[in-house]
């Protein structure tokens, strides 16, 4: 009976080391022997002699052939080529940690590698680092230099170039994302650069904990030479600002149009294919749209992991350390890079500049998220492929939520996915954080219903969580605007009317009109809907809006400009950059009121104060066109707004102040039914007599309901009369008689 050989054990990175360091030694102490000759004894500073000799006797493992009779060069170097023989012939079956470091900083000179071990082990290894003592003759010191590893290392004076000029290339990985730290600074002498042999050098405390982490592996694993063993299990370290995401997720369950699929595929080849022209790629699009998921599934085409870095986490000082870490770990990793909310450094050149500065060298992918792509970015990475997620159609958000809620999940008579969906436009990000919120609350009134009755995904339950998470943040920047007007509140000519039923129309058909129809593409600013509302004070504007946000199910806030407006150059632009990025969040309608005073021509530049004025209109004019939401300007004055912004405005709806007809009607619309109204209340008089708008008739309508409720009487014509002569007197009118 015939039994299979047992497969070789892999040997660990830190026995590797120790061979390898062992002989390294030993060599060093053969060529430099009469360093440690000292008349007169030894000195306390110094490691005796014994003590290294008793470390050197030690076992080299089974990998090592026969000890060297003598300590001959000649013996030592037969005993090295003979380890590296071994090391090379458990590569090509097995590569091992060591194999996947020099990879991942393309390392391909055995040198570069043996200056790696030998630092590992000054790190790892108290005997030898106790044993380097002895052989520097010096045991205060503690880090190697530049010229103790070539004397190390180098067995002739071919390799002694070669390593002298490896420790001189600040441009190689190694020293370039900071594996290795050189140390040129001179203690004590501000200015001064110490030789270049002089200089210590010392492997990063990263990379020591990555190659630790290998090494516990391998020890716990029983050190299987299978080819199935399964890698380490990744980990970042602990408090790292980034994240690995590990997931798989084919391109084909992502929900994009079935036109853009095709383009997306293309744009994955041309950035994923090594050496492809598109290695840097922006994906970008409303928040919740998917924008990571797809930069999974790009990744995950590869087989690899996404190590996810926030650009909003970059710090102001320390910017390239900070990148330089990232860069690191991501081959570590073997990750492909992504720096979501990209548009954030946008305003931050100096940032911005630190980030291409680390990318240059990078070989493989990097991708971006952002809401939209903007010509700062373009510019500071030339060839930037793009790919733009679009908000999700009626039917993709039915599969969106489909797929998120349980399938022994019921819905109430009357209620149903076509509901939501018809009421709330939401991104995939927005229906997963929601059913995650509901479930919980559904799983609590499971416990307390009768037994057999099925869970149930009721409004009670549902809507609240969904309207708190549009209303996100932005009740820290704006005010929600009442809605419960309807169009019969709204007293306006019919071609007023007839431009706000087109904007209500045009955002209930857009995705059709958008996505399936074609017309996405020719579109020049994108699926954003901006609407300015012009006219008199008091003629309907704001109400209006509230009745387009009651239309289309929206929740709708007022831009508080007193909490946006800042008197610090940048802070109105961070302002204004925070709410579009929450009413992109919250879907909500942005409310613009007297939009004159932010959307203002800009002048001629003359002082400073114009050219920072010009910046934020300038801001303004780049995040309205990129707003994938409804926007809406009111102005009493619409010719002080930029022309540019016209330009940029698909829907323009005046507000005439009312004629004595409109006026009448505002008089019966605004007087509610329970009101004790007197028999001689004439409205066409009213209307025609008090020439105000719907603003102003509301005012005097409850000046003169305090007015009867004080006196114990009705509404009367006469309350009225006073109280219209009342409004006339504060607005500097003649009164009526």
């Amino acid at each position: 009976m015939y039994h299979d050989a047992p497969p070789p054990l892999r040997i660990t990175v830190l026995e590797r080391a120790r061979a390898f360091g062992r002989l390294w030694l030993e060599r060093h102490l053969h060529l430099f022997s009469d360093r440690h000759q000292k008349p007169g004894g030894w000195s306390e500073l110094y490691v005796h002699r014994a003590e290294v000799d008793a470390w050197l006797s030690g076992r080299l493992d089974s990998l090592r052939t026969e000890s060297p009779t003598g300590t001959g060069l000649d013996a030592l170097a037969e005993s090295e080529a003979s380890l590296r023989a071994k090391f090379a012939e458990q590569a090509d079956s097995q590569p091992g940690p060591v194999e996947a470091l020099a990879a991942a900083f393309s390392v391909s000179d055995s040198l570069h590698l043996d200056v790696v071990l030998a630092l590992f082990l000054v790190e790892v290894e108290p005997e030898f680092a106790r044993a380097l003592g002895h052989a520097w003759c010096d045991f205060t010191k503690k880090t190697a230099d530049v010229g103790f590893l070539i004397e190390l290392l180098a067995r002739d004076a071919a390799e002694q170039v070669r390593l002298m000029a490896f420790f001189s290339r600040a441009d190689h990985p190694l020293f370039r994302l900071r594996v290795l730290e050189l140390d040129a600074t001179v203690p004590g002498a501000p200015g001064a650069v110490r030789a270049l042999v002089q200089r210590p050098v010392r492997l990063c405390d990263r990379v020591v904990e990555w190659l630790l982490e290998q090494e516990r592996f391998l020890i716990e694993s029983g050190f299987p030479a299978a080819s199935t063993e399964e890698p380490p299990t990744r980990a970042l370290p602990a408090r790292a600002p980034w994240r690995l995401d590990t997931r798989e997720r084919p391109l084909e369950s992502i929900l994009i149009p079935d036109d853009a699929r095709a383009n997306v595929a293309a744009v994955f080849r041309r950035t994923f294919t090594p050496g492809g022209t598109a290695a840097r790629l922006l994906i970008h699009g409303p928040t919740g749209s998917g924008r990571r998921s797809l930069a999974i599934a790009g990744a995950s085409g590869i087989g690899r992991p996404l190590l996810i870095a926030q650009a909003r986490d970059v710090p102001t000082s320390g910017t390239d350390a900070w990148f330089t870490a990232l860069l690191r770990e991501v081959r570590l990793q073997g990750a492909v890079p992504l720096i979501t909310d990209v548009e954030t450094l946008d305003g931050e050149a100096g940032r911005l500049h630190a980030l291409a500065a680390a990318l240059d060298g990078h070989p493989g992918p990097v991708l971006f998220t952002g809401q939209a792509r903007t010509g700062t970015l373009a510019a500071a990475f030339s060839g930037l492929a793009d790919l733009r997620m679009p908000h999700p159609t009626a039917d993709q958000q039915r599969v969106l939520w489909e797929r998120s809620l349980p399938p022994d999940l019921a819905f109430p008579p009357g209620f149903a996915i076509a509901d939501i969906v018809a009421r709330y436009s939401l991104t995939g990000g927005a229906i997963e954080s929601i059913v995650a919120a509901a479930l919980p609350l559904i799983g609590r009134r499971a416990r307390t219903a009768k037994p057999g009755a099925s869970r149930l995904l009721t409004p009670q339950v549902l809507l609240p969580i969904l309207r708190e998470h549009l209303g996100h943040r932005l009740g820290a920047i704006a005010n929600p605007v009442v809605r419960g007007f309807a169009w019969d509140d709204l007293v306006v000519p019919d071609k007023t009317a007839a431009g706000l039923r087109e904007l209500v129309s045009f955002v209930r058909n857009r995705d059709k009109i958008v996505n399936a129809w074609g017309f996405g593409q020719k579109l020049a600013y994108g699926r954003g809907v901006a609407a300015l509302f012009h006219g008199p004070p008091g003629t309907g504007k704001t109400m209006a809006a509230s009745i387009i946000g009651t239309e289309l199910a929206m929740e709708i806030f007022q831009i508080d400009l007193s909490r946006v407006v800042d008197k610090y150059i940048g802070e109105t632009e961070k302002n204004l950059g925070r709410v579009f990025d929450e009413g992109a969040r919250a879907q909500a309608i942005l409310l613009f009121d007297e939009a004159d005073s932010l959307f203002g021509k800009r002048t001629n530049v003359q002082t400073s104060v114009d050219r920072y004025a010009n910046l934020e209109v300038n801001f303004l004019l780049q995040r309205v066109e990129s707003y994938e939401g409804i926007c809406i300007l009111t102005s009493n004055n619409p010719d002080h707004i930029d022309e540019a912004f016209k330009r940029r405005i698909r829907f323009k709806v005046e507000f005439p102040f009312p004629l004595m007809e409109e006026r009448e009607r505002l008089w019966k619309t605004m007087m509610p039914a329970e009101a004790p109204l007197g028999t001689d209340v004439d409205y066409g008089w009213l209307g025609e007599k008090f020439e105000v708008s719907g603003a102003h008739i509301k005012s005097i309508i409850l000046r003169g309901a305090a007015m009867a409720a004080e006196e114990g009487t009705l509404i009367t014509m006469d309350v009225l009369l006073r109280a219209g002569n009342r409004e006339y007197t504060e607005m500097g009118k003649l009164v009526r008689t």
